[in-house]
């Protein structure tokens, strides 16, 4: 199977305490110092990634390789799960900007980022989830992952991004 090199953008919900929730695999961007779990900004002047305007993305490591058309698994740490909600995994090319397009390569429709939960987790985050890199993606590009949020419970859709 092909190969291709994929970096990770994502969506989470909470603040910047350590019991919220954050992507744990695909290792994530390393954050700047709004921290990894605060949404993008309502004015929109971090999105895609809640890097500020004039910053830059912080990689630290290689990029996750990841092989298209196998399986690949998703995971994340903290117990603000909020209910759990919907969530989306997709890809663009490169480093993402306010002008990147994006392909949703997979949907988790209820169950998402815990499974079967009325509020927050008391203990860690156990739940797991498969996705796959489809076929007729360009192998040997990088791409950035991204990872979207709606909570199920918890007042208005908040959608959060971050850079690996």
């Amino acid at each position: 199977m092909p190969s291709f090199r994929s970096l990770l953008a994502s969506a989470l919900v909470a603040s910047l305490s350590s019991a919220h929730v954050s992507l744990e695999n695909p290792k994530p961007y390393k954050f700047v110092a709004d921290g990894r779990t605060n949404p993008v900004s309502t004015t929109g002047s971090d999105f895609p990634c809640r890097i500020p305007p004039g910053q830059s993305y912080i990689i630290e490591g290689e990029p996750t390789p990841m092989t298209i058309g196998e399986d690949q698994t998703l995971s994340f740490s903290g117990h603000a799960v909020h209910g759990g909600g919907s969530c989306q995994i997709a890809l663009s090319r490169g480093f993402p900007t306010k002008d990147s397009s994006w392909m949703v390569i997979h949907s988790i429709e209820g169950g998402c980022p815990a499974r079967n939960q009325k509020g927050n987790l008391e203990g860690p985050n156990v739940d797991k989830y498969n996705f796959r890199i489809p076929e007729g993606i360009e192998p040997g590009t990088n791409y950035t992952l991204g990872w979207t949020w709606v909570s199920r419970i918890g007042g208005g859709p908040e959608f959060y991004t971050y850079n690996p």
